[in-house]
């Protein structure tokens, strides 16, 4: 039916139903005359806090737009409206009522309305998009560093192999001299720390399921606080009172080092302005019944673990909010938002509590409490058992001339037959000419020309029963069921200890352990 003859009912259902069409859009429609906006659905309106489409008709168009793209939004309109464009698509951002910004995307077309030229456009809201690209590139870029940090610690632990090794053959050697004696020892003392180092490295790499095990709290504590104080400003002094009492805690030791760091960098982050104090308190709550009470703890031993600053403070609205992910006071490139969270999270799988104190202008304080592991035996120091020792013939493969030529000397310190190789075909040829006159293949994984996994997998065709110990620095490869599968008996990580290697030695070839 042509339109002069439909009724005015008519005619009005049809615009109601065009204009239910246009409210119900999940994008904003709107149409722009001379900077004014003269018409916008009920999802624009919205968009910019107006309760409806009236509120906004008549409204300035650039009140909408941010400052700092008034510019570019006013070009893009006159070039419509005289006629310099007729379609464009952009970028910008726009200006709440309340006054937060966000980013939009818009396109818009050049139209006649009411008889003079004029701006159609649709609009959508990408701030969330804008969000979600900058979390995926965050995790693409934490990705690289972890790839980067696994580079690094695979090197770091082979240095450490080297420095350990002759650390401990040295002092087999001179067990005599007291002094040459005490320096080794404090070789392998930062050794062994540097080994604690590059683990942590690679499980923040591998982003693993952490495993739990007794863990001595005051060492982490007194570590980290060593660590964190380089990087403080000389404004921030620190303070501790860390009780004599030894407190262990069934954890992942890499992630009560995470949560400390946190709690300790954001509280020196509070008083970069003008300084101040950073205070970090271990105690129990054994006797402390009302403390217990008050952060709903079952009724046994905990630690409390107090991080204090005497910076700026927070607002209540902004303590309700703190461990909540993304959510974060500092400025744009100085955090994600996601450090609280995780806190939180990782306190939260130890079954403890954290809580948080603040005042405006006097500081804040973040209580960490965690149940006691009572069982402590189960950490204790065990008698050292002497080191287990062998007559067998060993062939010993590694790509680094210095590693192969530490191992041969310790194991043949050891007693062990030693034939060291430092190519993987020349040590499958080797291996072929007399593959009887050996009991064991001890082998690195990384490799060129043939992997340890791959050497292994050849030796094993030509002397099924032979056994093989796979060594690495980065462990992402190796799980022991595909171990099993290769027929490899063992693995061992570097940096490893002659104790460590003269054990899983007679395990695998007196048969002990089923690997």
């Amino acid at each position: 039916m042509d339109d002069k003859f439909k009724t005015k009912e008519q005619l009005k259902a049809e615009l109601a139903e065009y204009r239910a069409i246009v409210d119900n859009s999940l994008e904003g429609v709107y149409i722009v005359q001379n900077h004014t906006l003269k018409f916008c659905n009920q999802t624009l309106a919205q968009m910019f806090g107006f309760k409806n489409p009236r509120e906004a008709i008549g409204i300035d168009a650039m009140e909408l737009v941010s400052p700092q793209n008034r510019e570019l939004v006013n070009r893009e309109l006159e070039a419509h409206e005289s006629g310099k464009t007729q379609i464009s698509h952009y970028d910008f951002f726009a200006r709440h009522t309340g006054g937060s910004e966000f980013e939009v995307e818009t396109l818009t077309i050049r139209i006649i309305y009411q008889g003079k030229p004029a701006v159609q456009g649709i609009m959508r809201d990408i701030s969330k998009q804008r969000q979600l690209e900058k979390q995926l590139h965050w995790a693409q870029k934490m990705e690289t560093i972890g790839s980067l940090a696994s580079g690094i610690a695979h090197d770091f632990n082979n240095i450490l192999s080297i420095i350990i090794g002759y650390a401990e053959l040295s002092l087999d050697d001179y067990t005599s001299e007291i002094k040459i004696k005490h320096n080794l020892e404090q070789v392998l003392s930062a050794s062994y720390r540097a080994k604690d180092l590059a683990q942590q490295i690679l499980s923040f790499s591998l982003q693993s399921e952490r495993e739990k095990r007794p863990v001595k709290v005051n060492p982490i504590v007194q570590e980290v606080l060593k660590l964190i104080r380089a990087s403080l400003l000389s404004s921030i002094r620190i303070h501790q009172n860390i009780s004599e009492t030894t407190y262990i805690v069934l954890a992942d030791p890499t992630q009560l080092h995470q949560v400390l760091m946190n709690l300790c960098t954001n509280a020196a982050h509070a008083m970069q302005e003008k300084g101040g104090v950073l205070e970090v308190v271990l105690s129990d709550l054994n006797r402390d019944l009302e403390a217990i009470s008050e952060q709903s703890l079952a009724p046994s031993p905990y630690l409390r673990l107090t991080v204090s600053d005497t910076g700026h403070g927070m607002k209540p609205d902004v303590m309700e909010r703190i461990f909540d992910p993304f959510f974060t006071t500092k400025k744009q490139g100085e955090g994600t938002g996601m450090g609280l969270s995780i806190v939180q999270g990782i306190v939260k799988n130890l079954d403890g509590e954290i809580s948080v104190e603040s005042e405006v202008g006097k500081g804040t304080s973040f209580h960490l409490f965690l149940p006691i592991f009572e069982e402590s035996e189960g950490i204790e120091e065990k008698p050292k058992k002497s080191i287990p020792r062998g007559n067998e013939r060993i062939l010993l493969v590694d790509d680094e001339v210095v590693l192969v030529n530490m191992g041969r000397k310790m194991l043949g310190q050891l007693g062990y037959d030693v034939v060291p190789v430092t190519e993987s075909i020349e040590a499958l040829e080797t291996f072929r000419a007399a593959p009887e006159s050996f009991d064991l293949v001890i082998t690195d994984l990384t490799m060129p020309d043939m992997t340890g996994k791959q050497l292994a997998r050849e030796l094993i065709k030509i002397k099924p029963d032979i056994p093989v110990i796979v060594c690495t620095g980065f462990s992402r490869e190796i799980k022991r069921d595909n171990i099993r599968d290769k027929g490899i008996k063992a693995f061992i990580i570097k940096p490893y200890n002659k104790e460590e290697i003269a054990n899983i030695i007679r395990k695998v070839l007196d048969e002990k352990e089923n690997f």
